[in-house]
């Protein structure tokens, strides 16, 4: 049962195996190409980004602000053991190194010399422990950090990318990691980004196969006898996931979905054939790795080294760049001391990939592949060059590095040690027998063989001992005999019976062996059958074979004929040797045999299967068949027989007899040939390795020589030059004492100027008509000029000096000091702000802030600023603002004066019933028969006119009033029109219109100033009535419209069908003084325009499509105005 720590432990490794991690590398000009790769990067919960950009340790940081405002993509600065959040993009700090360990980031003091932080350690850290979920970037900028990154990101199977290097300012880091062969991509920063946006776009980048079907065996095929005929290199015995991790490595690059359309690009462009044999050669290793290991090897040198001073051979297979032979050379030197001279040492580092042959020959490091050495072995065996570290030429001289196939190629002799680690574990079980065969060829009696940690001997344990299974440290055993590998001595009979039949057509996909074996057994009705491998060793056994086979006496082994019963072994032997020559199962004859004391005839069928078709490996398969009782002869037949055969048999018996001595013969002189041959191959095999070894030497000699010849050439042309520069060096000596004046007149002359200059900026900053205010970063001001003083009304500067310009602004303005300061001092830009301040003599001014940060000479740094005095513009402002107010009064008052008549029409007709209710009130006084109810009926009456005057005048007198100018308060719109229409009313102009009104019901309510939009109103509406009076039309209509306009807005409209707007209106209505009537002033509009701004909103104006015009203006809503 699962606990649920246990679950969410899967659910975190899970998740963390689905993230995918881009480490990011730049340095100089890195900058430029961020800011067109940032923008473009996809935020997406699968990805996490970390940048390594090289920065001044000394000083802070700009990049998280800078970039944040080129993004949408959440930017941070990476903190020590960071929690990942996908979709975020993390920057490393200045003076610190990252690396990536149990899903988080750990920030470590960068030390030492070398770019900080190191490209190199995020992006090994990001390859050992994220493995093929990785994604290494390099962009602009100079020096190889990130080389060795890169090549480790490439090793585990991620994606590797570099900025095209026509596209970087610097092309040094770029052009570097291209140079090794491992990137994937070389693209514009802008591409890059589209390269992510399409990696994410598929299902599971990590693995095409996780989660399908087998893809079909003859597309793989079809892909590695491609890679055969192309490279040379045979990769049919690597494993099956390690070679499909590798093809759908280089799938996600070409973005091919299936393994048939990567095939066919295959073919379109052979060129992709050598970058798969490179991904499928690539592999990562370090100096000294795995320390454990190197000091359980350190333990069992003893048996390495020959006593007494001799030669030393050591095959290094698999070298990859060289560091693994390099550490054991260095460890060789370490053991012998004094003792190396004594010695030839020869150290063969082997491997397919010439690219990584060529590093390890040049014998130079990055920092980072140097980081785990420990500084006393560093300072011995290594010299610092060009921010390198190379190894010296007595490591080198003990290293060779050659082109060697383990696959195909003969293995080196006389060896002392094998160290050949992570290599086996990319090949499968026939592959790595063959190999270990090899090795143990190889090796002298008690030859020491070193594997990785991941890595076993499995089937091959009676060729070693095991010295150290942890280490994986491993003794020839000298009690087995070596012999040719079997890989070497078949490999063209199996490419032979591998090829194509039926001229060229593929096999079909070879089926499961034991379905294949059980199908055979059903059809003979299932008896005891064993199989065997191509060694003729029992790997599988069906049924009960105890009667057939034993052990015998002495040292056991799985060999067939040691186990066969001596009555069978003779028809086995050839039984065995005629199936593997035709593909039909062959039986053997007739044997007696007793079976449980009964005599028995028996049967043996035996059938071939090569490699390729239904199985991985060579396999023959034997049946054991026991004949049924009707099979036998009679026991009168048999008497019979016997009488009549019994002098045939005894001849046959003489002449088996003499054939068996025969063939004794030829056996044991084919045995005596078979040594002579073996050790004629050595001898051949010795010589090879001789002419080998000395190629190599050779070559090494010849490069060294060259190298020789270089140096003395450049000591000649040195030599060259020393003479021209000593003939020139009495006239250099003549002439330094004038030069020497004539630079102490220069330096003078410049000290003046510096002078000259330093006066003009002094009289600048005194002379200045703003304010030049310096101060710390805390906002203290430093210096003032006496520009300052005057606008702050100031005896001397001791009285700001010391002292925070929030000291003297209004309380409500402090917030914005202190926010002024923080950006500035964080981000190094601000925007203006204006502030009020009171100054010493207790005056109001209003001041503009315009900060800057500058450094000073000692690299500190200050704030200053500019600052405006806009006192004067302000109460300009504010006077503007009260001739306007006073504008508008003088307009509604204008206004009325236009509505008066009307007004007075409305007001007369109150009056006059009122003059008729009491008249006749009067009358029926007089009369006896009035009653006071009667007199309470005329009085309703009469109030109910008094009070319509009142409304009438309340609101004449209300549109009218000065004081509410300043008034602003929520109000409903609809309100506002239905009040200015009842106002409206009295005119005759509107009385001779037909109004509608479309007003909607849920407009929210507005802030505004009331008697302000009524005046807007009230003009927009009689300039309408006035259009729709010049028109020949009657009765028209006045419509009036509210509506919504998105979330936050009202827009009102006034559509009338009078005469509409001149052609040129656009430009011309809203300016002062402008009409198109005979009698106007030109004033309305643009009042009422400036009145809707004031208040957030903006009035339009338009023709319509038949007739008449629209008058419309907007308001924001309740919350939202800008007044």
């Amino acid at each position: 049962m699962t606990t649920d720590s246990e679950s969410e432990q899967v659910d975190h490794k899970e998740e963390e195996n689905r993230l995918i991690i881009v480490g990011i590398g730049s340095s100089a000009g890195g900058l430029e190409a961020l800011r067109a790769l940032v923008p473009n990067l996809p935020i997406n919960d699968r990805v996490v980004y970390i940048l390594a950009q090289h920065l001044d340790p000394k000083h802070s940081s700009m990049m998280v602000p800078i970039l944040a405002r080129e993004t949408h993509l959440p930017i941070a600065e990476l903190q020590d053991k960071q929690v990942l959040k996908t979709g975020t993009f993390y920057i490393i700090p200045p003076a610190m190194d990252a690396f990536y360990a149990a899903g988080r980031f750990h920030l470590e003091k960068a030390t030492g010399i070398g770019p900080k932080p190191s490209v190199d350690r995020l992006f090994a850290s990001l390859a050992e422990n994220h493995g093929r979920n990785s994604v290494g970037i390099i962009l602009s900028g100079t020096g190889t950090d990130g080389t060795h990154g890169i090549r480790a990101i490439k090793a585990e199977g991620g994606i590797t990318i570099a900025q095209l290097e026509s596209t970087a300012r610097f092309d040094s880091m770029p052009r570097s990691a291209i140079g090794t062969g491992h990137v994937d991509l070389a693209l514009p920063p802008e591409d890059i980004a589209q390269q992510i946006h399409d990696m994410l776009a598929q299902p599971d980048i990590s693995f095409l196969f996780a989660h399908k079907l087998e893809p079909s065996e003859s597309e793989i095929q079809e892909i590695l006898k491609m890679l055969l005929d192309q490279t040379g290199t045979d990769f049919r015995d690597y494993k099956r996931n390690t070679l499909l991790r590798r093809i759908e490595r280089r799938m996600t690059v070409h973005k091919c979905k299936q393994l048939s359309e990567y095939a066919a690009f295959l073919k379109q462009k052979p060129e992709e054939l050598y970058e798969l044999h490179n991904d499928i050669l690539i592999s990562v290793t370090s100096f000294f790795r795995d320390t454990d290991a190197y000091l359980a090897l350190r333990r069992v040198l003893d048996d390495v080294v020959p006593q007494g001073g001799h030669e030393i051979r050591i095959w290094i297979a698999g070298c990859a760049t060289g560091e693994e032979a390099y550490s054991i050379a260095i460890m060789l030197a370490e053991y012998l001391g004094n003792r190396l001279a004594r010695y030839k040492v020869q150290i063969f580092g082997t491997d397919l990939y010439d690219s990584v042959l060529t590093i390890a020959r040049q014998a130079r490091y990055s920092k980072a592949s140097v980081a785990g050495i420990e500084s006393r072995i560093l300072d011995k065996y290594f010299i610092q060059k060009d921010g390198e570290y190379q190894l010296t030429q007595t490591i080198r001289n003990m290293v060779l590095f050659a082109r060697h196939d383990l696959v195909r190629d003969p293995p080196f002799s006389h060896l002392n040690l094998v160290s050949c680690r992570n290599v086996l574990i990319y090949f499968n079980q026939t592959l790595q027998r063959n190999v270990l065969e090899s090795f143990h060829y190889g090796l002298e009696p008690d030859g020491i063989m070193f594997l990785g940690k991941s890595e076993t001997i499995g089937g091959s344990d009676r060729l070693f001992v095991t010295l150290d299974r942890k280490a994986r440290l491993y003794r020839r055993r000298s009690d087995i005999k070596g012999h040719l590998p079997y890989l070497l001595q078949n490999r063209s009979l199996r490419e032979q019976r591998n090829a194509p039949y039926n001229g060229g057509t593929r096999e079909k996909p070879r089926a499961k062996l034991q379905d294949s074996i059980d199908k055979l057994l059903v059809n003979i009705y299932q008896p005891a059958c064993i199989m065997l491998d191509d060694r003729q060793e029992i790997v599988y056994v069906r049924g009960n074979v105890d009667p057939f086979l034993g052990f015998g006496e002495g040292r056991a082994g799985l060999g067939v004929l040691d186990l066969i019963r001596t009555e069978l072994r003779q028809d086995l032997r050839g039984l065995i040797y005629k199936a593997r020559r035709t593909d039909e199962t062959i039986m053997s004859r007739r044997i007696h045999f007793k079976l449980k004391d009964e005599p028995v005839r028996i049967v043996m069928r035996a059938r071939y299967f090569p490699a390729g078709k239904l199985t991985e490996t060579d396999v023959s398969v034997v049946i054991f068949e026991v004949l049924p009782a009707s099979d036998y002869l009679t026991n009168a037949e048999q008497d019979a027989l016997n009488v009549s055969d019994s002098m045939r048999i005894k001849e046959l018996e003489e002449e088996l007899r003499e054939v068996r001595e025969s063939l004794q013969t030829t056996i044991e002189e084919l045995e005596t040939s078979n040594e002579e041959l073996q050790s004629t191959y050595e001898e051949a095999q010795s010589t090879n390795e001789e002419l080998y070894t000395s190629s190599e030497e050779l070559q090494t000699s010849n490069e060294e020589l060259q190298s020789t010849n270089e140096e003395l050439r450049t000591v000649n042309q040195e030599v060259s030059v020393k003479s021209s520069e000593l003939e020139a060096a009495n006239l250099q000596l003549k002439n330094t004492n004038e030069q020497l004046l004539h630079e102490i007149e220069e330096r003078k002359w410049a000290e003046a100027r510096l002078e000259i200059e330093r006066a003009k900026l002094d009289t600048i900053f005194q002379s200045q008509p703003n304010w030049i205010n310096i101060c710390d970063l805390d906002g203290t001001i430093q210096e003032i000029n006496p520009a300052g003083l005057f606008i702050m009304e100031a005896k001397h500067p001791a009285q700001l000096i010391g002292q925070s310009l929030k000291e003297f602004v209004f309380p409500e303005y402090r917030a914005d000091v202190d926010t002024c300061i923080t950006k500035i001092a964080q981000t190094g830009e601000f925007h203006a702000r204006e502030v009020k301040v009171r100054t010493f003599k207790g005056n109001v001014r209003w001041l503009e802030i315009r900060p800057v940060l500058i450094h000073l000479d000692n690299d500190e740094l200050r704030i200053m600023s500019i600052i405006v005095d806009h006192t004067d513009s302000v109460i300009a402002q504010q006077l503007l603002a009260d001739r306007q107010q006073e504008l508008a009064h003088i307009m509604r008052l204008n206004t009325l004066g236009e509505m008066a008549s009307g007004i007075a029409h409305e007001l007369n007709q109150p009056l006059s019933a009122i003059a008729n209710y009491i008249r006749g009130c009067e009358l029926r006084m007089k009369d006896d028969a009035c009653s006071l109810t009667d007199i309470g009926e005329v009085m309703k009456l009469v109030s109910t006119q008094v009070r319509r005057a009142g409304e009438i005048l309340r609101y004449a007198k209300d549109f009218t009033r000065k004081d509410q100018d300043v008034e602003w308060h929520e109000h409903d719109i609809n309100v506002i029109i239905d009040e200015t229409l009842h106002l409206l009313d009295t005119t005759e102009q509107f009385k001779q219109v037909q109004l509608t009104k479309e007003l909607h019901p849920h407009l929210g309510m507005v802030n505004v100033n009331k008697i302000q939009i009524e005046q807007v109103l009230v003009n927009m509406i009689l300039n309408a009535l006035d259009a729709m009076e010049e028109s020949a039309a009657t009765a028209g209509t006045l419509h009036i419209r509210t509506e919504r306009v998105g979330e936050q807005t009202v827009r009102v409209a006034v559509i009338d069908e009078g005469t509409g707007l001149p052609t040129d209106f656009a430009s011309k209505i809203f300016r002062p003084f402008y009409t198109s009537k005979k009698s106007g002033m030109g004033m309305g509009l643009p009042i009422s325009s400036s009145i809707i701004e004031a208040h957030g909103g903006k009035l339009e104006a338009s023709n319509n499509n038949t007739k008449g015009a629209t008058f419309s203006f907007t308001l924001p809503l309740k919350g939202t105005s800008h007044r």
